[in-house]
C-alpha cells in the first residue's frame, strides 16, 4: 500500500495489549516502519523480553482503580492511532467465567475510552474483534453483511464492544475500523506457556512429539491468517483515511479443514499420527462450524492482499518452535489444550 494513501498523522500510535501474540508481532512492525510507539499494558512481567523493550514508552497497569485511570490517561494523551488488541480470548472460557470476560474485554475498553473522551484528540481507534460474532455462518464466504448470533459470551462481549466505539463516534469523540478477525498463527514467543490459537497448538504439539487430537472428526473449514499478513492489515486500519468508521472481515478467503491443517503440520514436523475425540460438551456448545471469510470489502477499501501462503506461514511457524525446542525450554512443558473455536 503505498504511503500517499495513508493518512498523513505521523504522531504516537498505543498498543493496548503489547504483550500478546499479535501485539507483539504489531509492535515490532511499528518500530520496523518507524512509527512513534506506546504501550499499554498489564502484568508486563508474565512474557517474555521483546526485541523492542527499550524503543517504545511503556504503560503499566498495576489493577487499583485510581493509579490505572492515571495511567490510562497519560498513555492516550497526544496519540493519533489506537490499536486495542487486549482482553482475554476464548470461547469456552468465557462461558465459564462470564463476569471475567466482562471485565477484561468491556469494563477495560470503556476506561479507554472514557480516557479519551477526556483527551479530546479524536484518535482512530483499531479493535481487534472476532469472527464469532457471526455464530454459525448461514451462508459462506461471510461477509460484513452477514447476521449476527453470538454463541459464546466472548462473541457476545465484542459485539457490545463494537457497539461502544460506534457510540463514541457519533458524539465525535473519536474514529473507528473494525476488525473481525478470523484465526491467526505464526511465530509465538509463549510456546512454552499457552501457543496463541489453534494452529500453534497443533504445531507445538507435533513439534513435542505429542498427538494432537481433534475433536470429532476435523471436517469443519477454518480460514487462517498468517500473522504478518494480519499485522499489514492491522496497521493499514489505522492509517488509512477510508477505513474511517467501517467493519471489516480479516481473513484470507481459502477455507481449509482441520484435519488437513493438523496432518498437514504432522507430515511436515514429523510428529505422531492424529488422534480423533469426541466433543467435550463446553467445546461443543460453542462450535460454529464451517468458517471462510469473505475478504471483498477489506481488498476494496485497503488494497492489503496477503503475502504470505499457507505453507510459508507453516515453515515459518514450525521454524520458531523447533527453536525453543532446541533450547530445551518447549520440550519439558506439557502440550497445551486445544480451544477450535477462538478467533
Amino acid at each position: 500500500m503505498a504511503e500517499s494513501a495513508r493518512s498523513p498523522q505521523r504522531g504516537r500510535v498505543l498498543v493496548w495489549g503489547a504483550c500478546g501474540f499479535v501485539g507483539r508481532h504489531l509492535v515490532s512492525e511499528l518500530c520496523a516502519r518507524g512509527r512513534r510507539v506506546s504501550v499499554l499494558t498489564r502484568e508486563r512481567t508474565r512474557y517474555p523480553a521483546t526485541a523492542w523493550e527499550t524503543e517504545v514508552d511503556w504503560y503499566e497497569l498495576a489493577g487499583e482503580a485510581v493509579s490505572d485511570a492515571r495511567v490510562i490517561a497519560a498513555a492516550v494523551a497526544d496519540v493519533d492511532v489506537v490499536y486495542d488488541l487486549a482482553g482475554s480470548t476464548g470461547a469456552v472460557q468465557s462461558n465459564r467465567d462470564p463476569l471475567d470476560s466482562l471485565q477484561r474485554n468491556n469494563v477495560a475498553l470503556l476506561q479507554v475510552l472514557e480516557a479519551i473522551r477526556l483527551e479530546g484528540r479524536r484518535p482512530r481507534v483499531v479493535l481487534a474483534s472476532s469472527r464469532l460474532v457471526y455464530g454459525k455462518p448461514v451462508t459462506l464466504p461471510v461477509d460484513e453483511d452477514h447476521p449476527l448470533a453470538p454463541e459464546s459470551i466472548y462473541a457476545a462481549h465484542k459485539l457490545c464492544c463494537e457497539h461502544y466505539l460506534r457510540v463514541y463516534a457519533a458524539q465525535g469523540l473519536l474514529s473507528y475500523t473494525i476488525a473481525r478477525i478470523s484465526n491467526a498463527y505464526g511465530p509465538d514467543a509463549q510456546w512454552t506457556t499457552r501457543p496463541h490459537g489453534m494452529v500453534n497448538a497443533f504445531v507445538r504439539q507435533a513439534v513435542a512429539g505429542t498427538p494432537i487430537r481433534l475433536f470429532g472428526d476435523g471436517s469443519q473449514l477454518r480460514d487462517l491468517i498468517y500473522v504478518a499478513d494480519l499485522v499489514d492489515v492491522v496497521i493499514a486500519c489505522g492509517e488509512m483515511p477510508a477505513a474511517a468508521d467501517v467493519t471489516l472481515n480479516v481473513g484470507t478467503g481459502v477455507g481449509v479443514s482441520l484435519r488437513e491443517m493438523a496432518e498437514r503440520i504432522v507430515a511436515m514436523a514429523g510428529g505422531p499420527a492424529v488422534e480423533f475425540v469426541p466433543w467435550p460438551a463446553d467445546f461443543a456448545m460453542v462450535e460454529t462450524g464451517d468458517y471462510v471469510t469473505n475478504p471483498t470489502r477489506l481488498h476494496r477499501i485497503l488494497g492489503v492482499l496477503p503475502r504470505w501462503t499457507i505453507q510459508q506461514g507453516l515453515e515459518a511457524t514450525l521454524a520458531s518452535c523447533r527453536a525453543d525446542v532446541a533450547d530445551g525450554a518447549a520440550a519439558a512443558a506439557a502440550a497445551p489444550d486445544i480451544d477450535h473455536s477462538p478467533a
